[in-house]
């Protein structure tokens, strides 16, 4: 291999990344025009950068929308690296003893542009749980985990959110207008918790509580996650819910004794 073929490899390489970290940035997925004007090259050559991150699931793409996020098989690789002092590693002993108390699937949630993504992940001993992966992103506004985030962000924040992403009826019981949204958010400030009982998935109950980090880097944005069939955790969500707090405060006191860095992203 030549000099050129060198420089011509490693600038792909380059131009692959950003384009990753594009889409990882955007608070919404991207259209490809949005990755050629971000970009800054030429449209054949972002096509051919976006279909090779999505044939190597790094990057998903939406045919509907016609757009690109990150993909699940990126998240995989980030948790099979070693994390040392990380919010991550260090709650995972933590959310292990919280799924063996409860026999429920715990998650570590983090909040990233405008949605939640489970960042770790602790499964459940029952033959009927929920199932989701670490990659997997929810919306905010149904969700137990993303009601829980969104009541820890401003206002302008909220009315963003809205004029983003919208309420979209999942079920039912999904919250579609913003005065019923404002209420649920008040009352889980008031609460210390937040609950979402078939809002996004008929039958499926989720508890989640915050992980109050020190430092404004992580305000708001990492939560715990309990979710499992209505039928068991709706009548136990007391007793769950003491166990979550216990956790989450457990939590942010062994990351603040050992200064745990923040998971990277922030909510745009």
């Amino acid at each position: 291999m030549n000099k050129s073929d060198t420089v011509r490899t490693v600038r792909s390489v380059d131009r692959a990344i950003d384009a990753l970290e594009a889409v990882a940035r955007s608070p919404v997925p991207l259209t490809l025009a949005q990755l050629v004007e971000t970009l800054e090259v030429p449209k054949s050559t972002t096509l051919n950068i976006a279909r090779t991150l999505v044939r190597r699931r790094l990057l998903d793409f939406d045919g509907s929308s016609k757009t690109y996020r990150i993909g699940y098989f990126l998240a995989g690789l980030a948790s099979a690296m070693p994390q040392g002092g990380d919010l991550r590693s260090l709650a995972k002993p933590h959310l292990e003893r919280l799924a063996l108390d409860t026999r429920e699937v715990v998650y570590l949630g983090l909040l990233e542009g405008n949605e939640i993504v489970f960042i770790e992940k602790i499964e459940s001993s029952q033959p009927i749980r929920y199932i989701a992966q670490v990659g997997t992103r929810r919306p905010l506004h149904c969700t137990a985990g993303g009601k829980m985030c969104l009541a820890m962000q401003p206002d302008t924040y909220i009315q963003r959110y809205i004029a983003e992403v919208g309420l979209e009826k999942y079920t039912a019981h999904t919250i579609t207008t913003l005065a019923a949204l404002r209420r649920n958010l008040q009352e889980i400030r008031r609460c210390g918790y937040a609950v979402s009982n078939g809002e996004f998935l008929e039958d499926l109950t989720g508890l989640s509580v915050p992980i109050l980090h020190p430092g404004p880097a992580a305000a708001g944005r990492h939560v715990l996650v309990v979710a499992g069939p209505s039928f068991r955790v709706r009548k136990r969500a007391r007793s769950i819910l003491a166990l979550m707090k216990k956790t989450a405060a457990g939590v942010a006191e062994e990351a603040g004794l050992f200064g745990a860095t923040v998971t990277k992203g922030a909510a745009q």
